[in-house]
Parts: C-alpha cells; structure tokens; sequence
C-alpha cells in the first residue's frame, strides 16, 4: 500500500505541473503572440501528465472513503474545468487574461474544498 503522504506529493505536484503548463500558454497569449509548436507541445505534455498524476493520486488518496464525498465531487469539476482550459487558451487568445483569473479563482476553490470539506 503506497503512503498517504506520496499521494499527497504527487498530488500536489501534478497540480504544479498543471498550472505551469496553463499559465505558460496564457502568458503566450496575454502577449498576444502565437506560441511556437515547441512550446504549445511542452505546455501540452506537462498539462497532461500533471492533469493523470492530479487524478491518480486524487483517487488513491480517496481509497476507502465510503460515500465518495461531495467535496470530491467538487474537485472532480474543478479537474474537468483545467484539462478542458488548455483548449481555450489555444481557440480563444482573447480570453487570456480572463482565464488566467478564472484559473487562480478554481485552483482556489478546489483549495477550499480540500481544507474545509463541505457537505462531508
């Protein structure tokens, strides 16, 4: 049985590794420049791989947890808003800098609902 405490490492992490590739891309954007094919396949990868490591560990953290809370629930739409956002950024440059304050508002309230698990 991995620890809690990895999950929650590579939870974290993964989290990072999201953000970093978002905020990568609306930066890229903000300037209102087209981001080079490298930089859109780096921004890609790392938002994936942050996006599965976010959901595994997320899932393995909830191992055993009977009813699946609501709060996770919460987490789960948070999860589904950031890995649907990269194709924003890329079909909507002008919604850069709206996103990128959207973003900050979800990592947030994902935040909340982790500390203080609403509705049990």
């Amino acid at each position: 049985m991995i620890p809690y405490t990895v999950y929650k490492v590579v939870h974290l992490s993964g989290l990072f590794m999201v953000i970093m590739g978002l905020a990568g891309l609306l930066l890229v954007r903000m300037a209102g420049t087209e981001p080079t094919k490298s930089v859109r396949k780096l921004a890609a990868i790392t938002h994936g791989i942050g996006l599965m490591a976010v959901l595994v560990s997320g899932f393995g953290m909830l191992a055993g947890v009977s009813p699946f809370p609501y709060w996770a629930v919460g987490k789960l739409l948070v999860w589904l808003f950031l890995g649907g956002e990269i194709a924003l950024v890329l079909r909507k440059p002008s919604w850069a800098g709206m996103l990128w304050w959207i973003t900050i508002a979800a990592s947030g309230f994902a935040v909340y609902l982790v500390v203080y698990k609403p509705g049990g």
